[in-house]
């Protein structure tokens, strides 16, 4: 039998404190998580400064589209994040290792490219403690 290594990884983690109003599970899953820090390496200075953008962000109305989904602009206007639908997340994990190697030999030799840098794909999910018997089993994914 052979298996699959996944591709993909989640971190969770809890917090108590006051500033949560009371006990908060997160989970974070990295979707493609070496592939997209193998892009993001090529396309951006650190991996601090890709933090700091993206957590400096502010709603924004994009135009044009129909899927009524959630946008946010980082303030120094660097990255765009778009809410993605569990379709799109299944449809981009069939064409993905053709994304990934189309991309990385454009970035490789210096081509052009219209399409756009997909440079992170992140479920955070967060459950409340409704009472002292345990957490709520309804966590919605944030983005």
């Amino acid at each position: 039998m052979v298996s699959k290594k996944s591709p993909h990884l989640t971190i969770s983690y809890g917090d108590d404190s006051y500033f949560a109003g009371g006990k908060v599970k997160f989970s974070v899953t990295c979707y493609f998580a070496k592939q997209f820090d193998s892009l993001r390496k090529k396309c951006c200075p650190s991996d601090v400064d890709f933090v700091r953008s993206l957590s400096r962000c502010q709603k924004w109305s994009a135009q044009g589209g129909k899927s009524n989904v959630y946008f946010a602009k980082s303030l120094d206007e660097r990255f765009i994040i778009k809410q993605i639908k569990k379709t799109e997340l299944e449809s981009f994990e069939e064409f993905a290792p053709g994304y990934f190697k189309y991309l990385t030999d454009s970035l490789n030799s210096g081509s052009p490219t219209c399409l756009a840098k997909i440079l992170g794909y992140y479920e955070v999910l967060a459950r409340r403690q409704r009472n002292k018997n345990g957490f709520n089993g309804d966590g919605k994914p944030l983005f």
